[in-house]
């Protein structure tokens, strides 16, 4: 019987140890402290994309800029991907912040005199413009052959505040002498995908699509632009797109984020290392003139601001 007992109070003694070991442990990690950079993304400052591209695809292109601008300006920088164009504008509205917006929609947002956008640098593409263009496309067997043609027709534009998409697009239309108003019927779409697929299919007579998409990668990867699709025009070219500033953001700041954007000149380690994943091969300061350029066409051509 002693033998038991003594064996019963060892075994008691060692469990309370044990117990007192975890509520030891369990209090230290609860108290351990939070690392500066979980910390600090309560007071990070947010780098929103335009909805252009996947979300997926938006976060593997644009992860890297944001974690290069974080480590160059010791400012913590947070990706922001909105789903739609509405998500975006209401952020754009509402928070002071950095912005990959196309020159257009730039313009629309100034326009709104709620919170402005600074252009600070430009992407160059990869073959070295600061501007860009939409393809008008149609059905490889159909007999349109000119804008001339789409008349009548239903038509497909991109994203209401896209700037190759719609403002260039419409732009073009006017220049040519065809009004909106021409069209069977017109709507609104978004990425250069689902335009190109959407007239492929038959749901549309004819769209736009990116001219970088259309001569790239991606678009000759999914499309045949002989069999499958035929470009019928070109729009005119319009800025790229563009890295912005709100207004109210820091000076000093925004000087550290754009000579930091500077350093990703195209064909620099710097760029093909965080650009890698985009269709750009770096970034040039603005010249200071490109939203007025895009005003000057507004006026001209009466170009509808939502």
């Amino acid at each position: 019987m002693n033998k038991k007992l003594t064996f019963l109070i060892l075994i008691f003694f060692l469990a309370a140890a044990l117990a007192g070991c975890a509520s030891e442990k369990k209090n230290t990690s609860k108290n351990k402290p939070v690392p500066n950079s979980a910390k600090s993304v309560e007071n990070a400052l947010k780098l929103v994309v335009q909805p252009c591209w996947d979300p997926e695809e938006s976060y593997e292109m644009f992860k890297p800029m944001a974690d290069f601008l974080t480590e160059e300006t010791g400012q913590e920088i947070k990706l922001v991907i909105p789903d739609t164009e509405e998500d975006f504008n209401a952020i754009m509205d509402s928070e002071n912040v950095l912005a990959l917006q196309g020159s257009f929609s730039a313009y629309v947002q100034n326009s709104k005199n709620i919170t402005k956008s600074n252009p600070l640098v430009l992407a160059v593409s990869e073959n070295g413009e600061v501007e860009e263009q939409a393809t008008f496309l149609v059905k490889a067997d159909s007999d349109m052959q000119s804008l001339e043609d789409l008349k009548g027709k239903t038509f497909l534009f991109g994203a209401k505040d896209n700037s190759p998409k719609f403002f260039a697009t419409y732009v073009t239309l006017k220049k040519e002498g065809i009004n909106v108003e021409d069209f069977k019927s017109y709507d609104f779409g978004g990425e250069c995908s689902d335009n190109s697929m959407a007239v492929f299919l038959g749901e549309y007579d004819a769209g736009v699509a990116c001219k970088d998409y259309v001569e790239g990668k991606e678009g000759q990867g999914t499309f045949n632009f002989k069999t499958d699709l035929k470009p019928i025009f070109d729009t005119i070219p319009v800025p790229s797109t563009m890295l912005t500033a709100s207004d109210k953001l820091d000076a000093d700041l925004v000087e550290k984020i754009t000579e930091a954007m500077t350093q990703l000149a195209p064909e620099s380690e710097s760029s093909e290392e965080v650009l890698g994943s985009t269709e750009w091969s770096g970034f040039q300061k603005v010249t200071g003139n490109e939203l007025a350029e895009i005003g000057d066409l507004v006026e001209e051509y009466s170009v509808p601001i939502k």
